[in-house]
């Protein structure tokens, strides 16, 4: 479906990364266990078993994790982030 959303980094099943001109979004599901990924200081953080995801790419900065998270088609219209999954 479609979802549109303000800035915030995180919404409902999906951290999303602006830097200068890209926009990207990302599923917050762990590639190692299926565990909700979170927002940290060091990128995107799984809280399960430490895996760390860097937050510009989605690729695994640290294990166990051996996958990237997945990303998400997203946009900018108007202002507002429209991300199609």
């Amino acid at each position: 479906g479609v979802q549109t959303c303000a800035l915030p980094i995180y919404t409902s099943g999906y951290l999303i990364h602006r830097n200068e001109n890209i926009l990207r979004a990302f599923s917050d599901i762990c590639s190692h266990k299926g565990c909700s990924v979170e927002i940290a200081k060091e990128g995107f953080l799984c809280p399960c078993h430490n895996a760390l995801f860097e937050a510009g790419t989605g690729k695994v900065l640290r294990g166990p994790a051996s996958h990237p998270l997945d990303e998400i088609p997203v946009r900018e219209e108007n202002g507002k982030i429209i991300i199609r999954d």
